[in-house]
């Protein structure tokens, strides 16, 4: 993926390479509680993390979607033991937009500790 520095003045592009995406997993992929419904298939659902891009496979039968969430007023957050899972997936630039911000504050970060970036 390419970016445009934000100087505005420069028009000097740099590439990130954005981390490939695990393959689903029947165990809880992560701690984060915001979830894309992107397949039902066979009885089994396929979820995507919002925040990290994991998946997670799980039977119909185990998800207990959070009413609240879905009415706009769960206070429980990312602690809450019920699915957060939207009514609108990301789409493809929306997932990427989120991976590239991450990515970015990683190299950033790397840039600041050693001076330059390699």
């Amino acid at each position: 993926v390419l970016f445009r520095s934000s100087n505005s003045n420069s028009a000097s592009f740099y590439e990130i390479e954005l981390p490939p995406l695990p393959p689903p997993t029947t165990e809880k992929p992560c701690n984060h509680n915001d979830w894309d419904s992107v397949r039902v298939k066979r009885k089994q659902v396929l979820l995507r993390c919002r925040q990290c891009a994991s998946q997670w496979k799980l039977r119909a039968g185990e998800i207990s979607r959070c009413a609240k969430f879905t009415s706009g007023n769960c206070r429980s957050g990312p602690s809450c033991p019920l699915f957060h899972i939207y009514s609108r997936k990301q789409t493809k630039e929306e997932r990427q937009a989120v991976l590239l911000a991450e990515a970015l504050a990683k190299r950033q970060a790397e840039v600041s500790q050693f001076g330059s970036a390699n």
